[in-house]
């Protein structure tokens, strides 16, 4: 999901891994999903807001 882009999406599947997965079996997953997580805190989605130009609708 990273790579294509996703974020929001990534973010929300290392949380419910975090969520769900955090007996001593998953350690190696819950460790990946914290670092990954992590990393994508670093990268904020950019917000993008469109405001149409009243000059050009007339």
């Amino acid at each position: 999901m990273v790579e294509a882009e996703h974020l929001t999406e990534a973010r929300a599947l290392y949380r419910r891994v975090l969520a769900r997965y955090s007996s001593r079996d998953w350690a190696y997953y819950v460790a990946q999903a914290k670092e990954a997580l992590v990393s994508l805190s670093d990268s904020a989605p950019a917000v993008v807001a469109l405001r149409p130009d009243r000059a050009l609708s007339r």
